[in-house]
């Protein structure tokens, strides 16, 4: 064989080579780009979720809190109420002010709420499912235990954009007459956002005298005592440590003060030396040892609950009881909320707005 011969061979295999390494590599590029257009339409279908879609960037969202409290000038330990308000963008504190006309002295603060994340349950609501979901679970259960897998694995997939939930507070500092606040006004970079508050009652006061003797009370007031909305419209509330016996007394009874609400449960817990023991009270006295711890456990009923997602408002307790043949009274406020996050109050209550 010529040396040429050999080498047109060896020209000829590279430049088969060449054409092949080329058609591969053209193929490689139709690959990838179809490829790529599937990923590019699976970006488009989870589209980033948010809660806040419609709103402008430069907008706030102020929240009516549906409040409803009893405060006293002489006896409430708790004085304040706040307003939520969701955006998508730091609040200058400084541009942010309260107006209160209701004849009486108040300051405001304003607080941001970290590390909030939307929930589960909340993304149900948003998409739509909470319902279905609920349905199957008391009809299908084989069923609904294959769709919420599958709303849970599309859940962990959804990226979510992140929203800024504030608290801007609202302290009675000094009352002069029994008045109302209804209405407040929040203003913020030159807009004011006129709100209705709900019904928070002032009363210069109570008429309650404390006339305690026999116990230590340990507790004087309960905060952001978490409640939700339901059918039933139940606030419940449990205190282990509530006062502590120094000597014999007998439980009389146990009311509200000034209100509609009734108290639709309670049971009392009793700890001492001899024994532990929860009590169901039925109305009928109830005698209580010397060295005593004594709690409570409440179930109120409150039609706000059943109406409203969102709620903050107050009720006070008050026991009647017997010592040494003298009747006295003791009583402590407790403060319910339902503390909804930012996500919660958009997918909530986004629709009344």
């Amino acid at each position: 064989m010529k040396k040429g011969s050999a080498i047109k061979v060896i020209y000829g295999v590279k430049i088969y080579m060449r054409k092949k390494v080329i058609r591969t590599f053209l193929l490689c590029i139709i690959v990838i780009t179809f490829n790529t257009g599937c990923v590019n339409d699976n970006v488009t279908k989870q589209k980033e979720l948010n809660v806040m879609e419609g709103l402008s960037e430069e907008e706030i969202i102020v929240f009516s809190p549906n409040a409803h409290f009893k405060i006293y000038d002489e006896i409430s330990k708790q004085r304040q109420f706040y307003v939520d308000v969701v955006t998508t963008k730091n609040i200058d504190k400084e541009k942010l002010s309260v107006k209160v006309d209701a004849g009486v002295s108040y300051k405001y603060s304003i607080e941001q709420i970290e590390n909030e994340v939307m929930d589960f349950n909340v993304y149900l609501k948003y998409i739509g499912k909470s319902e279905e979901v609920e349905r199957l679970k008391k009809d299908d259960y084989s069923n609904y235990e294959y769709k919420l897998q599958k709303y849970e694995e599309e859940f962990k997939k959804r990226k979510i954009k992140k929203i800024l939930h504030y608290r801007v507070y609202v302290t009675i500092t000094q009352i002069y007459d029994d008045t109302k606040i209804d209405l407040i006004d929040v203003k913020y970079n030159n807009k004011t956002y006129s709100i209705n508050v709900g019904n928070i009652e002032i009363y210069s006061d109570s008429e309650l005298v404390n006339g305690e003797k026999g116990i230590n009370m340990m507790t004087i007031a309960s905060s952001e005592v978490k409640v939700q909305k339901n059918n039933d419209g139940i606030e419940n509330y449990t205190d282990p440590q509530v006062f502590k016996t120094k000597e014999r007394i007998t439980i009389k009874d146990i009311r509200l003060l000034n209100t509609r609400h009734k108290i639709d449960k309670c049971s009392f817990t009793i700890e001492n030396s001899d024994y532990s023991v929860e009590q169901e009270w039925n109305g009928e006295k109830m005698d209580i040892q010397k060295g005593s711890t004594v709690g409570v456990n409440l179930n109120i009923t409150n039609s706000e609950i059943k109406k409203h997602y969102e709620f903050q408002g107050n009720e006070y307790v008050i026991i009647e009881y017997e010592y040494k043949n003298k009747n006295y009274c003791t009583y402590w406020e407790v403060n319910f909320d339902s503390l909804l996050t930012g996500y919660e109050l958009c997918v909530y209550l986004g629709a009344n707005l």
